[in-house]
């Protein structure tokens, strides 16, 4: 399995194709790591591995619903540059 690193930068290549391409919308960084696994970019374990990633590490506010985004989504649905914001962010930490 790839580290948390290359695998945060796959779904940074990744994740304004998914969710900007018609034929392949989707409108959360999950669902672009699920578009990822099914078309064999990435491994069902790695997919796991990013989807833990993304909820334990995403910014407090947006976890609590202090921003008024409530459900499954962390950032608005649909905010491809936030979310591209966000995880050049991770990368640099790391």
């Amino acid at each position: 399995m790839r580290n948390i690193k290359e695998l945060l930068v796959i779904l940074l290549d990744n994740v304004e194709t998914y969710m900007l391409m018609e034929e392949n919308y989707t409108d959360s960084l999950c669902g672009v790591t699920a578009d990822l696994r099914r078309d064999k970019v990435i491994t069902y374990e790695e997919e796991y591995t990013l989807d833990a990633y993304v909820d334990e590490h995403m910014p407090e506010d947006y976890k609590t619903g202090a921003l008024g985004f409530t459900g499954i989504y962390g950032w608005e649905q649909g905010d491809v540059e936030s979310r591209i914001l966000w995880l050049k962010e991770q990368i640099n930490k790391l």
